[in-house]
């Protein structure tokens, strides 16, 4: 009897040791969410205080207008556009 009893306490310590470091690690991934958030907080106050207008924003990212007042990017790069046709030249 009093074997199973040191047995179940063995258990239920087993237990609790793995509910703590599930709790450690579930509030690990709370503060890093919660970072992560206040992050992307920031960076959308940013955007919106960014004086720039957004088409010499998509210029700077290398973006284009296309026919259809689109912005999009070319799949090759224009630098290495040149130096491709430099090779074959």
């Amino acid at each position: 009897m009093l074997l199973e009893v040191k047995a179940e306490q063995g258990r239920l310590k087993q237990e609790v040791t793995q509910g703590k470091k599930r709790e450690s690690a579930l509030q690990l991934e709370l503060t890093r969410t919660q970072d992560e958030l206040v992050l992307a907080k920031q960076q959308l106050n940013q955007s919106f205080a960014d004086p720039e207008e957004p088409e010499e924003l998509a210029i700077k990212e290398g973006f284009f207008m296309s026919a259809g007042d689109l912005y999009v990017r070319p799949l090759i790069d224009s630098d290495a556009a040149v130096g491709l046709t430099r090779m074959f030249v």
